[in-house]
């Protein structure tokens, strides 16, 4: 009996730490999400950014990961809709988000989803970082 219920605490603690940890691959079946972009090589720059290519979303929520940054790393991340002069994502108005290591951004873009394509075509400034290193970035519609 006391077996039983050691093993169901540990059932539920290894759920509880899965659900907080960054998933690994937030692409899977099981998540719902769409890969668009995996593991993208730039330089997250200490006085500049770095401006990403243009990725189609059909609404809902997208999702931005930075990967491969130290830990001691503080960064931004800001997402414009590159339609005309690349308006800020209506959700994130202007902001730049920060970061303290890897991180992930999710933003909800069904309002800047527009056009004859019916897709909101979002692209990321990343960087201002403490200081200047090779990291990847992965996007997911």
């Amino acid at each position: 009996m006391k077996l039983k219920k050691w093993i169901r605490k540990l059932t539920l603690a290894g759920i509880l730490v899965a659900s907080i940890l960054p998933n690994s691959n937030p692409a899977s079946a099981a998540t719902g999400w769409q890969t668009l972009a995996s593991d993208v090589n730039f330089t997250l720059y200490n006085s500049d950014i770095h401006t990403t290519k243009t990725y189609e979303s059909g609404g809902g929520y997208m999702r931005w990961c930075v990967r491969n940054v130290g830990y001691d790393n503080h960064w931004r991340i800001r997402l414009y809709e590159s339609d005309g002069y690349g308006n800020p994502i209506k959700d994130m108005n202007d902001y730049w988000v920060e970061f303290d290591g890897p991180g992930c951004l999710e933003v909800y873009t069904s309002d800047d989803v527009d056009g004859i394509n019916g897709k909101a075509e979002v692209f990321a400034e990343i960087g201002m970082a403490n200081y200047t290193e090779p990291a990847t970035y992965s996007v997911y519609d």
